[in-house]
C-alpha cells in the first residue's frame, strides 16, 4: 500500500501518511520532519519482518490477541 511517500508498507495497521506523520490503526505518530518519518517508517513500517516490534504494532496485536481469546472464550461456554 502507497501513501504520501510512495514507500511500501508492509505494517498491517497502517492507514496512511503525511509529509511528517503517519496514521495508523494505533494512533498518529508526528515526527520533526519528513526524513525523520522516513527512516521510522523503512525501520519499522515498511520492512518485512520488522513492523512486529514497533511498539504501537505490538500493543494492537496483543489487544486483537486478547479480544480472540475472549470471543473463544465466550463460544465455548455455548
Amino acid at each position: 500500500m502507497a501513501g504520501y511517500s510512495h514507500i511500501t508498507w508492509t505494517c498491517p495497521f497502517f492507514t496512511w501518511d503525511e509529509k511528517t506523520a503517519i496514521h495508523c490503526e494505533g494512533g498518529k505518530i508526528r515526527f520533526p520532519d519528513a526524513q525523520a518519518k522516513r527512516e521510522y517508517a523503512k525501520a519499522y513500517c515498511a520492512r518485512d519482518g520488522t513492523w512486529q516490534e514497533c511498539s504501537v504494532a505490538a500493543a494492537l496485536m496483543h489487544y486483537y490477541d486478547r479480544k480472540e481469546d475472549s470471543h473463544e472464550g465466550k463460544h465455548a461456554k455455548s
